[in-house]
């Protein structure tokens, strides 16, 4: 059983390859003015988590964002070194942190958000160095 959903994975130009061989199924490819490319998958199985998976633990870094599958909603992510950070969404990729009815915020999520921009930071400054020649 499936559950489709709009995904777009942000990899550096350096890594276009092994994403792209990763990641078969994909509609569309753009590339950006400072260093990425932008992979663009119309129907990505759950998210294209277990593609996801395979770049982190084959070292690529990279952001990605998937609209509202069946049994979850939107949401947007990075990965560094292998770690992916995830957090929930809002439906034009802003990360949202849940404001339940108890008024009981959870740190957890707001550590989550904080987590993901700091990685997502770290992402571009790696695509930056990797364009100057200061990482290879």
């Amino acid at each position: 059983m499936s559950d489709y959903c709009y995904v777009e994975v942000t990899v550096s130009e350096e890594d276009k390859d092994i994403a792209i061989n990763t990641i078969k199924d994909y509609n569309e490819i753009t590339h950006n003015n400072d260093g990425t490319i932008n992979i663009i998958v119309y129907k990505g199985d759950y998210g294209l988590a277990d593609e996801l998976q395979k770049l982190a633990n084959n070292g690529v870094n990279f952001v990605y964002s998937h609209e509202a599958g069946g049994n979850y909603g939107p949401c947007v992510g990075a990965c560094v070194n292998g770690e992916i950070v995830e957090c929930n969404a809002d439906f034009d990729g802003n990360p949202v942190v849940t404001f339940p009815p108890t008024y009981q915020i959870s740190q957890k999520e707001i550590d989550i958000c904080k987590k993901y921009y700091s990685t997502l930071k770290k992402f571009y400054n790696i695509v930056k160095q990797r364009r100057s020649g200061g990482i290879r």
